[in-house]
Order: structure tokens, then sequence, then C-alpha cells
């Protein structure tokens, strides 16, 4: 197969970030004067990880949300357009479908040859299904009815063309479990036939949460190591850590708290920090105030998809 270098490839369609779709459709002149801003935040959280000091985090948060104050109520309805909508004037979900099949059967396999072309789709649609949740390789293979190393070819790629990015379970050797994370919350509209029009029930929009989070997460996760850093999960029994994200070999970890309360995403936090003396986490919020503490921040969607 020929090498794989997505600067020849200008067919790929990367997904489009929250800002960008902001500032394609008159972006409010709060958000385009607060770059500055966003970029302290971002440093800030960096620095209450590897340093463990967030009285600056606080301080350039609440700067941050002064600043946007008057945009605040803007921005939240613009979130759910863009995770519906893709940022688009128009529902277009059929075309990404089509455009996402058009590159899993006519573009991957000018770079790679698989037997079944089909079951990339098939991982496409078991991610869009069920963005964040952990499959064992051994059930994906089995679901696939191929062995297992045909099944990490397929993970790479997905996550070679930006479709869907495979996470691991945090600092474990052995790949045994994996999350499929789409990188385009047009994914989960596209095959999972959403009405972008309907009002969304609490699953539809946590898993197209999850799908905005993770990408945005993973532009974070390049900011900090100017490179492809795995964001990876943690898992044990009665705790759940969403994501990982390094911050210069210091991890900064994220819970998500949609289907489950604050406390408990703090309880998950809390025993990843003290098992991996981490110095601050995350817990992210469908719509609530933001606050810092000495060991989490609570940030809510809206905020930290400005943020990233």
């Amino acid at each position: 197969p020929k090498e794989f270098r997505p600067e020849d490839f200008d067919e790929i369609i990367l997904p489009q970030k929250f800002d960008d779709s902001i500032r394609n459709d008159s972006a409010p002149d709060e958000l385009l004067e607060a770059g500055d801003t966003r970029y302290d935040v971002r440093q800030s959280l960096k620095r209450a990880t590897t340093d463990g000091d967030p009285a600056r985090l606080s301080s350039s948060l609440s700067d941050l949300s002064k600043s946007l104050e008057g945009a605040e109520r803007d921005i939240k309805r613009r979130v759910r357009h863009y995770m519906t909508r893709g940022g688009r004037a128009e529902s277009q979900a059929s075309e990404v479908a089509r455009n996402l099949e058009l590159t899993v059967y006519r573009d991957i396999p000018r770079f790679q040859q698989f037997e079944q072309r089909s079951d990339l789709h098939a991982l496409c649609a078991i991610s869009a299904t069920s963005p964040g949740e952990t499959f064992q390789l051994t059930e994906l293979s089995d679901r696939l009815d191929c062995d297992r190393r045909t099944l990490q070819r397929y993970l790479d790629v997905l996550r070679d063309f930006f479709i869907v990015t495979p996470a691991y379970q945090y600092k474990h050797q052995r790949r045994r479990t994996v999350r499929l994370q789409p990188r385009d919350p047009q994914y989960i509209v596209a095959l999972s036939e959403i009405s972008p029009d309907s009002i969304l029930d609490v699953e539809d929009e946590r898993r197209l949460a999850t799908v905005s989070i993770f990408d945005h997460l993973k532009r974070l996760s390049y900011y900090y190591n100017r490179g492809d850093e795995p964001v990876p999960y943690w898992e044990k029994t009665a705790a759940t850590v969403d994501h990982i994200v390094s911050t210069e070999g210091a991890p900064l970890p994220f819970a998500l708290a949609f289907t489950r309360s604050e406390k408990d995403a703090k309880q998950s936090l809390r025993r990843f920090m003290q098992e991996f003396d981490a110095e601050h986490s995350v817990v992210i919020t469908r719509d609530t105030d933001w606050s810092v503490t000495e060991d989490f921040s609570v940030i809510p969607l809206w905020l930290l998809l400005t943020i990233c």
C-alpha cells in the first residue's frame, strides 16, 4: 500500500471545530474579542496541572466568563446547532453519510487494501451509536468476524483519516479494550438518523456531546504537546475518567457529568488523582456555573468548547 500522508490528500474532510462554526456564521463581538483570554485559560489550566496552582485558572476563567456574559445565551444556542448541523445553515446529514461512504469505499483503498471494506463502515456505525462506551477488542473482532490484527489495521486507518479515533485504557501496556470516538458529531446525526429539528433526548445529547468533547480535547492535547498525543480513558470498579490529556507528562483528567451526577464524576476523578498523583482535574457538565477549587474545575460544555 502507498504511504498515507494527509497533506497530499486534499479530499479528506476534517471535522469543523466549534469556534470555526461560529466564526463562519457572524460570530458575536464578545467572542471575537476574547481570543487572548481564551488562550490564557488554556495556559492556566496547564499550570494548574503541572504546578498545582489553580489560582490563575480561576482568575482567567472569571475574566473570560465576564467578557462573554453578553453572548452566553447565543453561544449556548450555537452549541446545539454545531452538534446537530455542524455549523451549517441547513441540515445535510445525507451528504455527510454519502461523503463518509465515499471515503470508506473509494478513498481509503488507495492507501490500504482490505478484503471487507464494509467492516470499516460497520465500525463507523458502532462508534456512532456507542461513542464513549468501552468495548473488548475480542468482542469487536467477533462481531466483524476478523482477527485482532485486521481489526487493529481498521482502527489505525480510521484514525489516520480523522473519522474514528480509538482511545485505549490509560497506562495499560496490553490493549484489551477500546473506546471508539468519532471525530465529527455529524457522523452521529448521519448514522443514527437524528433529526436536527427535533428535541434531543438525553441519550442523543450525551452522544453528541461526547463526540464534540473528545475532538476538542484532542485539539487541546495537540496544543499542549505540539503533536498527536493519545487521549486515553481510565476505568476501574465504580470509577470512570473519560479522557486524560497529557501536559508535559502530567496527566489532566476529565470526567463527563451528563448521565451521572457531578458528585460521582468527582469521586472517579479523586480516585484517579490519588493513584497517579495528579494535581488537578476537570468535571464537564451539561450546563451549570463554572467553579475552581484546589483539586477540581467544573466547566460547562459551552464554555469548554469555547476554550478549546
